[in-house]
């Protein structure tokens, strides 16, 4: 079972866990600012279908990312969720 699989178990007494993820190579291709002139979200999109969100981003963090050389390595806390879209799932 995957971690996602596990989230009916969260709530009072058992919070949510979070997972740190080390030297992650981001390639300024793979950086997207959604809806930058309301409420900024960075998108960055891994191999393996896997998919990094952060609400309340901004235009300065996203031009700190990308980067002319062609990538970042970056450093990323977060909690674990299975997106499903039109039938597909990310995690």
């Amino acid at each position: 079972m995957n971690l996602g699989g596990l989230a009916s178990y969260w709530g009072q007494g058992l919070p949510e866990p979070q997972v740190a993820i080390e030297n992650i190579s981001v390639h300024k291709d793979n950086l997207i600012l959604m809806s930058p002139d309301k409420r900024p979200t960075l998108k960055i999109i891994l191999p393996g279908n896997l998919t990094l969100i952060k609400f309340n981003s901004s235009q300065d963090e996203f031009n700190r990312l990308y980067s002319e050389t062609g990538h970042k390595t970056i450093n990323v806390v977060g909690t674990c969720n299975l997106n499903e879209w039109n039938g597909n799932f990310s995690p």
